[in-house]
């Protein structure tokens, strides 16, 4: 939750060059790296009919929502661990299965592996790819399907371990499918990320990264085709490898701090399930395009997704992946829980302020006191990037004043808040 394919299985459809293949570039700071800059038209990796087809069995009214410890939930646990057998995934839960039951509550995690390439010391690491497989069942008198919250995330992390299945990267992945993220669940003992992080079915201090897709199938307000990640300034190893990765050149894509979205006005708030790897000192990235509209409503069908903006999704995640996979050595990336990175953050939000306040963009959707202060937010964000630019250090109220835009124009695109609650931040 965030403030952003046929029966055969992993089927030649998705095809990927060997991971030493990948397209990197050096990038510059604000990138979220160089992608292809040819005018050879972009052929995805994954394929946008894998992705359809898994999020159409997931988000089906047959699931009935997809909640924890029900019937639905039962089944779409069945349904991603089929897939996942399909792609010669092994299992990593419990007892040889793929399973881990949350003994704190009434879920069941879906944990599957993929051996690394490497030497027995780089095997042993671990890169962990995951999404959240439940849903809320019903809500509002009527089956919540949750196609975007988060049957897409659950698709791109299947169709990209099927592509690694095939390349594996040097260090191993780790394919987690969590259960029990949404409330009641969120942030307690029984959350299936938090439950295995705490009970892990491989040593914990083996693990490089946690990659957590959240979602990601739809866009922040209709026509905005931005996709974010959160986290890589926390690790430097981390964010050299989301900057090398080959990002595909239609993907606009933008890296943010995570104390952006968490630092709000009523205390810290963590947005999904990478909160309990980061409070172990583990790398984290979150990928999420945030709560629009549908979010935890009835109108989260399949019909509100953007598949072709998902596939690219998917191709810069196996690319980051192969990144974090491929690094040099057995050593673990380093960790600053506090980190920011200003001059990045102040640069991105430039463009997506900017964004907002096209006609046709977020500003079509307000009333005039919320456009005038996003303009507000847009002069004092265009005056940290100076700042910033010209090698200044931020003050506390300007740090702030990021955050309060960035949470402005997540307050105005989803659901949590009426208008004018958006404009006391």
């Amino acid at each position: 939750m965030l403030v952003a394919l046929v029966a055969a299985g992993c089927s030649d459809s998705d095809t990927k060059p060997d991971a030493g293949d990948a397209k990197a570039g050096e990038g510059t700071v604000g990138d979220t790296g160089s992608g292809d800059t040819s005018t050879t038209p972009y052929t995805p990796l994954i394929a946008e009919a894998e992705l359809k087809r898994i999020v159409s069995a997931l988000a089906d009214d047959n699931m009935d929502g997809r909640d924890e410890g029900t019937p639905g939930g039962d089944k779409a646990r069945a349904y991603v661990i089929d897939e996942l057998k399909k792609c010669n995934v092994t299992p990593a839960g419990d007892g040889g299965t793929f399973e881990q039951k949350i003994t704190a509550g009434k879920g069941t995690n879906v944990i599957g592996k993929i051996e690394g390439s490497g030497s027995a010391a780089e095997k042993a690491r671990h890169v962990v790819i995951s999404a959240h497989f439940d849903h809320l069942g019903n809500c509002q008198g009527q089956i919540c399907n949750g196609a975007d919250d988060n049957a897409a995330g659950v698709a791109i992390v299947i169709r990209v371990a099927c592509a690694l299945a095939k390349s594996p990267p040097k260090r191993s992945v780790i394919v987690a499918l969590w259960d029990a993220e949404e409330p009641p669940t969120f942030l307690t003992a029984a959350m299936g990320s938090a439950f295995w992080v705490a009970h892990p079915t491989l040593p914990l201090a083996s693990v490089d990264a946690a990659l957590v897709l959240d979602l990601v199938g739809g866009n922040l307000w209709p026509g905005y085709q931005n996709h974010f990640v959160l986290g890589a300034e926390l690790s430097p190893e981390v964010k050299a490898a989301v900057i090398a990765a080959a990002k595909p050149p239609a993907l606009d894509a933008q890296r943010a701090s995570l104390h952006l979205v968490e630092k709000t006005p009523l205390g810290d708030q963590p947005w999904s399930d990478y909160h309990d790897f980061r409070l172990k000192n583990i790398p984290v990235l979150f990928f999420s395009n945030g709560q629009n509209k549908a979010y935890h409503t009835g109108g989260d069908e399949i019909a509100g997704l953007n598949l072709p903006k998902m596939t690219l999704e998917a191709d810069w995640l196996l690319s980051i992946t192969e990144q974090l996979g491929n690094r040099s050595g057995d050593a673990a990336p380093t960790f600053n829980a506090t980190a920011m990175d200003n001059e990045n953050d102040a640069s991105a939000l430039v463009k997506v302020i900017e964004a907002a306040l096209d006609p046709e963009g977020l500003a079509k959707m307000v009333g005039s006191v919320s456009r005038g202060n996003l303009k507000k937010d847009l002069d004092a964000v265009k005056a940290a990037k100076a700042k910033v630019d010209g090698g200044g250090q931020l003050s506390a109220a300007e740090v702030g004043s990021l955050r309060s835009a960035v949470q402005r124009i997540m307050c105005l695109a989803g659901t949590s808040y009426p208008e004018n609650i958006c404009n006391i931040l």
